[in-house]
């Protein structure tokens, strides 16, 4: 009855053996916590709750459940929500003994505890950035990218805010922002254009650079290009006699030379020349595809989708079937390599949260390259 006393405005009458309380106005915050430590509270009524006497003084709580467990109440409430930064054995764990105990949230307590999180709520420290030159003109790569990115991320519990340089006058002004905004890491999409060094300045947040396509400073997840071309090539090697590499090179960008070292490499090793190499221009055109015809190849290797597609609408290829070294998504009926950009991407979150966890780390850069195998499509 000292209930009554705390909460003194409430009226009560007794009725079939259970509280029937009702209230004049809106019960505080205090009132409903008091209220539901022996009541069941339905805050979408008109204020009428119901007080069922039997069984809600051994209610289970969640400390009751963290004794069971051996592990501490913020490990229990955690594994009741399922959060990914507890393991899943623990998991089942402690969901196990919350059911074997007949455990319950208090709906009452739950809503009240929403409220006040969603008002209060902060993503300082919870925010990821992802950097691309521009976004809304993005190549499919770098949208690849970007879906293994927040993937990974929110797995890991973190949220990725996409910003484009072309949005800010300079890199120093993205970096303001970023910091502004209490962002605690930040991936770099790959870019076409040099990047400015600015953005490499591990003094604003840790950072990797996630994508290959040129030499940057810090750390760097990429595909393993020298290693998709080595495999293709070896796969081709067993199954036909004649196959040209036909690789429009861009000069300006590694990932276009890696392929070709690869490709040259495994040209001068070939019995009896059975490994061909051509490097016309990026814009290539007729002639260059004539060229390739008369070398009558049984296959063709070629870099992307796109100048797959200007190979076979020309129909210079002949009879051979053109394999992309990077092959986009979907892959039905495509021949070649799957370079593994989302796997990339969520690679590059995970050196991202190694670096953000052991603080020796995040202030200065591994300087390595960390490369994901690629896998040859059937």
């Amino acid at each position: 009855m000292c209930l009554f006393w705390i909460v003194g405005f409430i009226k009560g009458s007794f009725s079939t053996g259970d509280w029937v309380l009702k209230f004049d106005g809106e019960p505080s915050c205090l009132t409903r916590i008091l209220l539901t430590r022996f009541c069941w509270f339905n805050p979408l009524t008109s204020g009428e709750i119901l007080c069922l006497d039997t069984g809600m003084k051994n209610r289970v709580t969640q400390r009751d459940i963290a004794k069971e467990a051996g592990v501490d109440v913020s490990t229990v409430c955690l594994c009741l929500n399922g959060h990914p930064r507890i393991s899943e054995q623990t998991r089942n764990r402690v969901r196990a003994i919350a059911e074997r105990l007949g455990y319950r949230p208090d709906p009452a307590l739950s809503a009240i505890a929403a409220s006040r999180w969603s008002k209060n709520r902060s993503d300082t420290g919870r925010v990821l950035a992802f950097v691309a030159d521009d976004l809304k003109a993005a190549e499919p790569e770098l949208k690849l990218y970007l879906r293994g990115v927040c993937s990974r991320a929110e797995a890991l519990g973190y949220r990725v805010d996409p910003f484009s340089l072309r949005d800010y006058p300079s890199a120093d002004a993205l970096n303001r922002v970023i910091r502004a905004r209490g962002i605690r890491g930040m991936i770099l999409g790959q870019s076409r254009h040099e990047l400015p060094l600015e953005l490499f300045d591990q003094s604003c947040v840790p950072e990797v650079h996630c994508g290959y396509l040129r030499d940057v400073p810090g750390d760097m997840v990429r595909p393993d290009l020298r290693m998709a071309m080595s495999k293709l090539l070896e796969k081709l090697l067993l199954n036909f006699d004649r196959i040209v590499c036909f690789l429009p090179v861009e000069k300006e960008l590694r990932s276009d030379q890696v392929l070709l070292g690869a490709a040259l490499a495994h040209a001068r090793m070939s019995p009896k020349g059975r490994i061909r190499v051509l490097t016309p221009p990026p814009a290539f055109t007729k002639p260059h595809l004539e060229a390739l015809c008369k070398l009558s190849p049984d296959a063709v290797v070629t870099i992307n989708e796109l100048q797959s597609a200007k190979i076979t609408m020309n129909g210079r290829q002949g009879d051979a079937v053109v394999h992309t070294l990077h092959t986009l998504p979907p892959f039905e009926g495509k021949q070649g390599a799957d370079l593994r950009l989302e796997d990339v991407g969520r690679a590059s979150v995970s050196l991202l949260e190694l670096k953000l966890r052991h603080q020796p780390l995040a202030d200065e850069s591994f300087g390595q390259n960390l490369l994901v195998e690629p896998s040859i499509l059937p």
